[in-house]
Parts: structure tokens; sequence; C-alpha cells
């Protein structure tokens, strides 16, 4: 691909040289803020992507062959959140919606479909601020139903399907 001055990309001046980059970094690097979360929890970068002369030319080359071009303001995602990064597992998602698959992200179902509590709550008719609001009472133990009471919303609507780990929570 040239580049803007007429010649092949450097591989890094490639736009998603930096997603390699951040990618490999957070998992193979424990100075890296981020490692705790990824190569802290065991989350591996697929092998031909990580190591060796190129690795970052084959990645790039999957990525635009398999997910297609980086959109602006989108950003790579996996799809299972335990899951490595390797092929099959990756997707690119608005940074809007890429909170939805963090672990601390109360997954709950509004009348049956299965999303983040916050959509569920903004869904059923709560300004963001409000579900905001009312996730952090439960969090600090309070209950949901209690919370969903002060909106006038039914709480019957609303079932909590999984909850972050290493807390205390009170389910509804």
């Amino acid at each position: 691909m040239p580049s803007e001055r007429g010649r092949p990309y450097l591989v890094s001046e490639h736009p998603l040289f930096d997603t390699w980059r951040g990618m490999l970094e957070r998992c193979t690097n424990p100075a890296c803020r981020a490692w705790p979360n990824y190569g802290g929890r065991g989350i591996r970068v697929y092998e031909p992507w990580a190591n060796g002369y190129g690795s970052s030319r084959r990645f790039i080359d999957w990525a635009e062959a398999n997910l297609g071009p980086k959109p602006e303001g989108w950003t790579l995602d996996r799809i299972d959140n335990d899951g490595d990064y390797v092929p099959g597992n990756l997707r690119w998602v608005p940074l809007t919606e890429q909170p939805a698959t963090r672990r601390s992200t109360i997954q709950a179902t509004l009348d049956g479909k299965p999303m983040s509590l916050h959509r569920a709550l903004i869904a059923a008719g709560l300004l963001s601020s409000q579900a905001t609001h009312a996730i952090v009472r439960l969090r600090k133990g309070g209950d949901l139903r209690e919370a969903l009471s002060i909106y006038h919303l039914d709480p019957s609507r609303i079932t909590i399907i999984s909850l972050p780990p290493t807390r205390v929570w009170r389910r509804t």
C-alpha cells in the first residue's frame, strides 16, 4: 500500500501498527499499565503475530484481509473477553461499545434480550446519568429493584445475568 508520499509504507507508518503494538504490549510487557488485565490474566497474542521478523506485517495483512480497514473511531476487540488475540476472536467495534465487553461490566437482559445493564437501563427509559447512578447504587451493595423504583421502572423487565468477579453483590 503506497503512503501519501508515493512510496510503500514502512510497517511502523501503517495505520494498524499502533494497534498491533498496543496488543503486544498489553500481553507481553509486565511494565505496561494494562498488563495485569491482559498478560497478567494469561491473555496471549497469536504466535505468528507476536514473535519473529515480520510479525507486525503478518497481523496487519490478516486484519486487513479478515476484518477490513479499521474504521475511524473504532478499536480492536476480543469477542471472547477471556480469549486470546487470535484469528476468529477479533473484530472492530466503536469505542462507545467496547466498554460493554469489559469484565467489570454487569451483563443483563431487558425483556429477554442480552446487553449490558447500563444499556438495558437506558433502553428502559433512563437517562445515561440515571443509569450510571443506579449501577453505582448496585455496586455499593444496594438493591436493583430499589434503584429502579426511584425511576418508576418495572424491575421485572430487567434481569442481571452476570456480575463481575471479586465483588460482593446483591442480586434482585
